[in-house]
């Protein structure tokens, strides 16, 4: 049975915690270490920490100086001893079934596998993006032109450790985990997307990725990302959603994305006259697939909604 090295960067993550930790010593797949990176915690995180690898003996805790996620990541990377690596950020949780479904589609040349997932949005609000269908990948090329149907992120992934490691986070604060995911994939030529729900992905205010819809933090955004991508990504966006179930969430949420882009960082006629559409028509999508052909920031960006309870949606 072969290690399986599991990477938590935490950032004052007190409120779940727990529940991350909870369902990472309770895999059904045994062997297994957990990585536990603290990014310089200024709340409980220390304690709940300490108190899990005291006892676990599987279990790291390793505390640093205020570095942000990558940094935190790279940490991880340099402990890790498995055969096979996967992230989880620590105010998610994962099925039972998490490394057991994954690892088990390590074969036939496979060295990464991603999962399906939830997001939870506000109280009960679940978003799901798991189509129960397998998809392999043989080809880099097939894979690239595929990079539709896949997450921008780094979570939800099963990792050959032989054939990833050396890949590093930027020390940049803002899209490093995008950054990471596209020197995965441009060296990866076997993978599998497995469309089963086994993560879930909190979105609320205070996680280390989330911001706030401000004039201030778009202009942070263009200087990071070249404008003319951006605003690509953002039409694709667009089109993808037009075509599908009406929710009123969206509707809201093309709204506030009408507002950013009128403002004076991202003032475009062609996207106005676009979201002006899709909001008389009101057809929205329920948006199965988030994050197709966007900036892993500007999800962080639309997922912004605040978790108000303890609220668990139940995985696979």
């Amino acid at each position: 049975m072969e290690l399986v090295s599991i990477i938590v960067p935490i950032y004052n993550s007190e409120k779940y915690l727990k529940d991350c930790l909870d369902s990472l010593v309770n895999q059904s797949y045994q062997n297994i270490e957990i990585i536990l990176v603290d990014d310089g915690s200024t709340d409980n995180t220390k304690k709940i920490c300490e108190l899990y690898e005291k006892k676990y003996n599987n279990i790291r805790y390793i505390y640093q100086k205020n570095r942000g996620a990558g940094y935190a990541r790279n940490m991880g990377l340099e402990e890790i001893r498995g055969s096979y690596f996967t992230f989880v950020d620590s105010d998610d949780y994962v099925a039972k079934s998490f490394i057991t479904s994954m690892i088990n589609l390590m074969k036939d040349d496979i060295t990464l596998v991603e999962c399906g997932n939830v997001y939870m949005l506000e109280t009960r609000n679940i978003f799901k993006n798991c189509d129960k269908k397998e998809l392999y990948f043989y080809d880099n090329q097939e894979i690239l032109n595929n990079q539709y149907r896949l997450r921008n992120t780094v979570w939800g992934r099963l990792y050959n450790t032989k054939k990833y490691k050396s890949i590093r986070f930027s020390d940049k604060r803002l899209g490093e985990d995008a950054e990471y995911s596209s020197k995965v994939l441009e060296i990866t030529n076997n993978m599998v997307l497995y469309g089963h729900c086994l993560y879930s992905y909190r979105s609320y205010s205070e996680s280390i990725t989330r911001l706030k819809l401000t004039n201030k933090v778009i202009k942070k955004l263009k200087r990071l990302y070249d404008y003319e991508e951006f605003k690509k990504s953002l039409l694709e966006y667009l089109l993808v959603i037009e075509h599908r179930k009406e929710e009123a969430i969206y509707v809201n949420k093309l709204k506030r994305i009408r507002k950013i882009i009128n403002s004076k960082c991202f003032e475009t006629a062609d996207l106005i006259k676009k979201v002006d559409e899709l909001i008389d028509k009101g057809n929205v999508s329920t948006i199965k697939k988030i994050v197709l052909n966007i900036k892993h920031i500007f999800i962080e960006l639309i997922l912004n909604y605040k978790v108000k309870t303890n609220y668990k949606y139940k995985l696979e």
